[in-house]
């Protein structure tokens, strides 16, 4: 069973979502905060990353933390405003604007996985 740790500061989409993921298999791990989710980075071996792109967040540092811990896991981001900002973007595996049904994110979940999985290109936007 794939883990995925979602990291988002709205919570009533963040349910939605989790809840969509472990209907299809997958082991959801929620939080709201950085540190948690750095600690939980340390703790738990995972698949992939889904995190909010905040403007006041420092993305940048976060993103690279976690891929120190988890070097093989995906990195996808998501924005509820206007989309994933260009410079944050080069960060992600994928990209996908947050107002979607959570449906529409297990086909690109599955794509990064598998392309982290056996090395195919990097990018996936929708």
């Amino acid at each position: 069973m794939p883990t995925v740790l979602w990291l988002d500061e709205t919570t009533c989409g963040l349910a939605e979502a989790a809840q969509t993921l472990r209907e299809s298999g997958y082991r959801v791990l929620t939080t709201d905060d950085n540190a948690t989710s750095l600690n939980l980075a340390l703790e738990t071996p995972l698949d992939a990353v889904i995190l909010n792109c905040r403007r006041d967040r420092d993305n940048a540092g976060l993103v690279t933390a976690l891929r120190i811990l988890q070097p093989h896991a995906a990195i996808l981001m998501f924005s509820g405003h206007c989309g994933v900002p260009c410079d944050q973007s080069q960060l992600a595996d994928a990209c996908f604007q947050k107002d979607r049904k959570p449906s529409t994110l297990l086909p690109l979940l599955r794509a990064v996985l598998c392309q982290r999985r056996y090395g195919l290109c990097r990018s996936v936007t929708t």
